[in-house]
């Protein structure tokens, strides 16, 4: 299932400005738009670059263009340094544009996360020391993962960032789960080191306490709804 952004002709420049800002980093509508250009020209060798350039900006920054409504929809963020992808949302969403190789992010999402999620930033700071190469088996995780969501219906443009977040932390703790499940002793695996296992199962906890209020704010509402609903207050 491909998530809704992707299609129609919208899809394609949300396409080409999700890569652009996960290979490049923080980036102005400019750069955006040269990002693009620069692409298209590999196909398009005869076109002028500036030209394109123009055309391209005024697709990203018109009244209601391409990076508002990313914006609105909480898959891009704007800061004082640029336009960048929000973390998970805007990220997973630029993951699973890559089908093969997924080369690596430009700007380090963990410091991003790190006054929500600190496990994580301590999590890949261990894996980087100890086994370098599980860093991209991560993003390939985290694709997969995004993938799940989209197989269980789940709109990313329907909900918000912080939703998205919370349902990828259930989903990641159900994938992590099966693959203990899983594993297969006899099979030559990196074995963890004591302060990787630690760190994970503090990243597992708060998971579970993101699912749980998750859950919980989903009942308040219901709740609210019954209480407040027409058939209610006939009664």
């Amino acid at each position: 299932m491909q998530p809704e952004i992707f299609t129609g002709k919208k899809g394609k420049n949300n396409e080409l400005i999700l890569k652009a800002l996960y290979e490049k980093g923080y980036l102005t509508p400019w750069k955006i738009a040269k990002e693009i250009a620069i692409k298209d020209l590999r196909k398009k060798p005869k076109a002028n670059l500036y030209h394109k350039m123009q055309k391209i900006n005024s697709v990203l920054v018109r009244r209601n263009g391409r990076l508002t409504d990313l914006v609105n929809n909480e898959f891009v963020e704007r800061t004082d340094k640029g336009y960048c992808l929000t973390f998970n949302k805007g990220f997973c969403s630029a993951l699973y544009l890559y089908e093969k190789k997924i080369p690596s992010p430009a700007i380090d999402e963990a410091t991003k996360i790190d006054a929500i999620i600190p496990e994580f930033k301590e999590i890949l700071g261990i894996i980087s020391k100890h086994h370098p190469e599980a860093i991209s088996e991560m993003y390939v995780e985290m694709r997969e993962i995004t993938k799940k969501l989209l197989d269980k219906g789940l709109n990313f443009e329907k909900i918000s960032n912080r939703d998205f977040n919370n349902f990828f932390a259930g989903q990641y703790q159900e994938s992590y789960l099966n693959g203990l499940k899983k594993k297969d002793d006899n099979q030559k695996r990196w074995d963890p080191p004591p302060e990787l296992k630690e760190a994970t199962q503090k990243l597992l906890s708060r998971l579970m306490v993101m699912v749980q209020r998750q859950v919980k704010e989903l009942e308040d509402l219901q709740s609210n709804y019954c209480k407040n609903s027409p058939e209610a207050k006939n009664e």
